[in-house]
């Protein structure tokens, strides 16, 4: 079964990386360099936050926020994070 980075990974083919790189104004092997070293603090973090209840509460209520359609354009909300941007 693959984990939840292989999964991200998986979803952030070539044409994602160059949206994002094209955001980012970079080039695409250094954007795919940092979108692979970024996801697993992104993914530590979450689990730490989700650790606690008040993390937990926190996750819980964006997920219901969200429809999942947010990993439908996973360069747009990788770009948004790799940027700075919304991370909600």
């Amino acid at each position: 079964m693959p984990s939840i980075l292989d999964t991200l990974n998986a979803a952030l083919g070539d044409n994602a990386i160059g949206q994002i790189s094209q955001q980012l104004g970079s080039d695409p092997a250094a954007t795919s360099s940092a979108v692979s070293a970024a996801l697993p603090v992104l993914i530590s973090a979450l689990a730490k936050n989700s650790g606690t209840p008040g993390g937990a509460d926190a996750l819980q209520a964006a997920l219901q926020r969200h429809d999942g359609g947010v990993l439908d354009d996973v360069a747009k909300l990788a770009g948004g994070w790799l940027s700075g941007g919304n991370r909600s």
